[in-house]
């Protein structure tokens, strides 16, 4: 419908414990497999979005075959993100508003936008939400109020242009 507006957008990052020092340059030139030596952590790349989103990139980057054997697909994303804070995996492909709540990781690397489709939240109102005053102030509030924009950036979200 018409009343969608794709509201936020998140980026797909790959972090690593504090402590490692592994290297990430997002272009295919670069032998990302062989930049650290234990496993990479995201979700199931059949089923989970974050892991959809890792294997396009991976694949975009020609770095997926290079990994095989080596990676670990998680029931979500939180939970990727507990197996590189534990240091079970050396890397972890997970949403940079992910990585950012948790303080026994750090960003490693961005994947290019282009090597994944695009990661939106859209809002939409119902017909019947269409209908109601403080659903559509709500909607307005979300979409143009300063202070909602502030509390999204800060969390690591990026706002639709």
């Amino acid at each position: 419908s018409s009343s969608v507006h794709p509201i936020l957008l998140n980026q797909l990052v790959a972090i690593s414990p504090k402590h490692l020092n592994i290297h990430f340059k997002p272009r295919s030139s670069f032998n990302f497999a062989q930049s650290f030596k234990g496993y990479v952590c995201t979700g199931q790349m059949e089923s989970v979005p974050a892991g959809k989103y890792a294997k396009q990139s991976l694949t975009k980057l020609n770095w997926l075959n290079g990994l095989k054997g080596r990676i670990v697909g998680t029931d979500d994303v939180r939970s990727a993100l507990a197996f590189v804070e534990r240091g079970e995996c050396e890397v972890g492909i997970v949403y940079k508003t992910d990585a950012l709540i948790s303080r026994k990781v750090k960003i490693i690397g961005t994947f290019p936008a282009n090597s994944h489709s695009p990661i939106v939240y859209p809002l939409a109102l119902t017909r019947q939400g269409a209908q109601n005053k403080e659903a559509v102030q709500f909607e307005q509030f979300i979409q143009k109020s300063a202070q909602t924009k502030a509390i999204f950036q800060k969390y690591g979200f990026r706002l639709n242009p």
